[in-house]
């Protein structure tokens, strides 16, 4: 609870929110009404509206339609207890991106937001943590959505109630209020024939007379996707230590990989005989499992072309190799796993 004291009379109040109505001066966002009570003044937006946070269940459907499209889809198979339709996925998507935006949804469940992002022409990025929801619901629906093999959802848009009088329903009468009309004017006289062939009832009937559009086909299928599994983690936070170290996974191609990605290399094909693991331009990163060396320092020298440099990451550097490969090869450097790729402490900034 919360009360406004006024500085002044009730009638003085409303005397000085009339004059000021009169003067054509904007009103105060807090005012006293006419009628004595308090009220807050709103006006209408020049540059229009904010979307409306109040979706119903006719315009986005519900969750009941969500389990409809999802049996559709695996009739043999238990829908999940909260599924989100592809109405309501539709309207989310299309306020907040465009076409050839990025969608991402981290929690893909059966997969609708991926669904509804590829049938409205929008890429797509969805993560599932478990491998059975991912092989059971999201891989196989959005293999039916790409071979149009899934009819539901926003694929068709049913068409609408429109207005079939010859003069025009009366002003205020949607057809949809003209259609459930009709629809209990039949079921009030169902059982009475001679009502049925009255004149007033077909007058009735043919001032509420409506059709409805023909369904317009939104998606015809197409396109494609590339399923990325997540490797290992090769880097943890431990909290006794107050530092990043290295997991029991981070070894072999494994820790390659992961050394690669954190420092923006691309990584080289190790069928083609390369002595190194990895490129960003000029820059070739070798990755070694072990204890980097001088004598590794003069060999991985010997083996790059003039202009290259070297990133050289290793779990263990011995003293003097740093300078070392300064020396030898201009612009290269020692990466010491994992302290300089993850320099990080909970009490630090980084």
């Amino acid at each position: 609870m919360c009360a406004l004291v006024l500085d002044v009379s009730l009638n003085e109040a409303r005397e000085r929110v009339a004059a000021r109505r009169t003067s054509g001066e904007p009103l105060p966002e807090i005012l006293i009404r006419s009628t004595g009570g308090i009220g807050r003044k709103a006006y209408i937006p020049t540059d229009g509206n904010n979307p409306r946070t109040w979706w119903e269940n006719k315009d986005v459907g519900h969750n009941r339609a969500a389990k409809s499209e999802l049996k559709a889809l695996f009739p043999i198979l238990t829908p999940f207890d909260t599924p989100k339709p592809e109405r309501l996925l539709e309207r989310i998507i299309h306020t907040g991106s465009n076409p050839g935006d990025i969608v991402l949804d981290v929690f893909a469940g059966s997969g609708t937001t991926a669904a509804v992002a590829q049938k409205m022409g929008r890429r797509w990025v969805t993560c599932e943590l478990l491998e059975s929801t991912f092989t059971t619901f999201t891989r196989p629906r959005l293999e039916k959505v790409l071979n149009d093999q899934d009819p539901g959802g926003i694929t068709r848009t049913k068409g609408e109630r429109v207005d079939a009088t010859e003069d025009g329903l009366p002003d205020g009468v949607s057809p949809e209020d003209a259609a459930k009309f009709t629809s209990v004017l039949n079921k009030l006289i169902k059982d009475d024939p001679e009502l049925k062939k009255s004149v007033e009832v077909k007058t009735l009937k043919a001032a509420s007379k409506t059709r409805r559009t023909k369904e317009v086909l939104n998606w015809r299928g197409g396109g494609g996707f590339q399923v990325a599994h997540l490797s290992p983690a090769c880097f943890d936070y431990a909290p006794e230590l107050d530092r990043v170290m290295l997991t029991a996974a981070a070894t072999g191609q494994t820790l390659i990989e992961s050394v690669a990605a954190n420092l923006g290399f691309t990584l080289l094909h190790p069928d083609d005989d390369y002595i190194f693991d990895a490129r960003r331009g000029n820059a070739l990163l070798k990755v070694v499992e072990g204890v980097a060396t001088t004598e590794i320092v003069d060999w991985l020298a010997s083996q790059i072309q003039p202009g290259e440099t070297i990133v050289l990451a290793a779990t263990t550097v011995i003293d003097g190799v740093r300078q070392h490969l300064r020396k030898l090869v201009k612009g290269s450097r020692v990466v010491a796993l994992p302290d300089d790729v993850f320099r990080y402490s909970e009490g630090g900034d980084q």
